[in-house]
């Protein structure tokens, strides 16, 4: 049974073919990551030439940043043959008034490829990034873009909570919600899961006790684990998980692969609703 790693930043060590990890292109590093899955069955300069060649007969230009620039390549590559798992968000941190519309349509341009399988990160941050407004007025856009495009979110949510809830229930999201990097006491965790949202845990769980005491309270069918931007195996986030459960590792691979399939994110269509 395969691990699967719901939230991975690159740099990636390279391909791990015991490892099912949903990567995150839209971070500043993600080229590396692009790269190595979407061209490496095919001949990467004759693919980047087509790519480069279409953007410059449509008059587009990507904006200078690097993830930017090979997200776009990913969404104009042939993915029939190549199935990345990938994810794609507006992150609070790096949303701006000026940039808001621009990472909506690029946010929805890439939805229409399969190899986006989630959306995300997204979502909201009181600490840092854009004012609360334009940040809520934004993540209602995309859990729009979630529910039309049928992809689960991939929540980043600091001192927001209540928003968040709210926001789950107002706008009565049927997709899954799994809020990364859960860090919360249970009482959040209940409100969340009472939500039907999914909780993922990551590397603060092999040092943690108050964490580690959530975690063993949490619903086995609600959870995820992660490694987010941690230089750290998936395997040991694994170890210590199956320790805290008291579970066979295999017991755990198995439970956490069936909680990722119920959500059909490699065989979901990327054709919107309705």
């Amino acid at each position: 049974m395969r691990y699967v790693d719901i939230h991975r930043h690159p740099p990636l060590s390279g391909d791990n073919d015991d490892v099912i990890s949903i990567v995150d292109i839209s971070s500043p590093d993600a080229h590396t990551c692009v790269k190595t899955l979407c061209f490496r069955h095919c001949e990467r300069s004759e693919a980047i030439q087509s790519v480069d060649a279409q953007w410059v007969a449509s008059g587009y230009r990507p904006r200078n940043d690097v993830a930017t620039h090979f997200s776009h390549r990913l969404a104009h590559a042939d993915l029939q043959s190549v199935r990345p798992v990938c994810s794609y968000g507006i992150h609070p941190w790096f949303l701006t008034a000026e940039n808001a519309d621009q990472q909506l349509f690029q946010l929805e341009h890439l939805l229409q490829h399969d190899a986006i399988v989630a959306i995300g990160e997204v979502g909201l941050d009181a600490v840092r990034g854009a004012g609360m407004e334009a940040q809520q007025r934004v993540f209602e856009k995309v859990i729009s873009l979630s529910e039309q495009y049928q992809k689960p979110l991939i929540i980043h949510c600091v001192k927001a909570w209540d928003k968040l809830l709210s926001l789950h229930k107002n706008r009565k999201a049927t997709q899954t919600w799994i809020v990364h990097g859960f860090q919360g006491n249970y009482e959040l965790a209940s409100q969340l899961l009472n939500r039907k949202m999914r909780l993922s845990f990551g590397t603060k769980l092999l040092k943690d006790d108050r964490l580690q005491t959530v975690f063993s309270r949490i619903p086995i069918d609600s959870l995820f684990l992660e490694t987010d931007d941690a230089e750290v195996d998936i395997a040991d986030v694994y170890l210590a998980a199956a320790a805290i459960r008291k579970m066979e590792m295999e017991s755990l691979k198995h439970v956490v692969f069936e909680n990722f399939t119920s959500m059909s994110l490699i065989l979901s269509s990327a054709s919107p609703r309705g």
